[in-house]
């Protein structure tokens, strides 16, 4: 057929268009935009930042095509440096020497907006306290005993900042289905990107043990009462039945439960009143006996 008459001629034609065409489309000059991220270098040591710049500045390329395909296949980054600022707001220009990498002299640059804010301040610090959230359920007829890690880290930044801050936290720790001590590090989570803490991580120990229960009898009942009433209780003692990890209920005592019932807000009369029950952290509450007590007031 006339249509496949010369193929490889028209072929190499097409190919020799197409390379004019692209020739011609990368000389010619061209305004692209680009959201670029902003990055703040190190201010002096002894001074911290106290306020954040916008993550992202719209920049514009202009120039010649063949300038700016680099440029869009390898965008650059925005790097400003904080070195001899001190304490106070400044407002920062921006120019194409905070470009990295930085684009050849034949290309236009222009940042929109043109100029940021900053804060500085001097640094403050302090120790404060941390905190472990734990999550999940450890395997059947285990429980969660001893948590061992820091109490406390150092967090430093703006003082502003820092005096507002009792307590950190950390990355959730997961306990499901665990049988067993064991031990990982957990990331602390600063509370604002302004403020950091030493050290970044810590080590966390988790004793998982075998559940245990016991009964403990003939607890005395405390009555919270006013000056002017006299109370009796029926009966005056209580028997509870406490769970909790092996090792928490073989150092249990019985002084380190308490049973109250308060009357304060009572007129005089009979009343059957659960009591309230305190444990140690990481016991529970199985059964009570009685649930209720017989209560006079007069």
């Amino acid at each position: 057929m006339k249509i496949f008459r010369d193929l490889g001629l028209k072929i190499i034609a097409l190919l020799i268009g197409v390379l004019l065409w692209f020739l011609a489309s990368i000389e010619r000059s061209y305004e692209i935009y680009l959201e670029l991220p902003i990055s703040l270098g190190p201010p002096d040591s002894g001074y911290v930042l106290t306020s954040l710049p916008p993550e992202r500045i719209k920049v514009s390329f202009t120039g010649k095509g063949s300038r700016l395909i680099g440029i869009r296949i390898n965008p650059p980054r925005i790097a400003v440096k904080l070195k001899k600022k001190r304490s106070g707001s400044h407002t920062i220009s921006l120019s194409r020497n905070d470009l990295i990498p930085e684009p050849g002299p034949d290309v236009r640059v222009r940042f929109i907006p043109e100029r940021i804010r900053v804060q500085l301040s001097r640094e403050y610090r302090r120790y404060v306290d941390l905190w472990i959230p734990i999550v999940g359920t450890p395997k059947e007829n285990f429980l969660l005993g001893a948590v061992e890690s820091p109490k406390r880290v150092l967090v430093s930044g703006g003082k502003e900042h820092i005096v507002r801050i009792n307590a950190v936290t950390t990355e959730t720790l997961s306990i499901e289905g665990k049988h067993e001590k064991f031990d990982t590090m957990v990331r602390i989570i600063p509370p604002s990107p302004l403020i950091k803490t030493s050290p970044e991580s810590v080590m966390v120990v988790v004793d998982i043990e075998a559940c245990a229960e016991t009964t403990l009898s003939l607890i005395p009942i405390q009555i919270d009462r006013r000056t002017d009433q006299l109370v009796s209780i029926d009966p005056e003692r209580a028997t509870l039945r406490i769970r909790g990890p092996k090792s928490k209920i073989r150092r249990l005592k019985s002084d380190e439960v308490k049973i109250r019932i308060s009357v304060r807000a009572l007129a005089r009369g009979e009343f059957d009143l659960p009591a309230q029950i305190t444990l140690p952290a990481g016991l529970k509450l199985v059964s009570s006996d009685p649930k209720t007590f017989r209560v006079r007031v007069r």
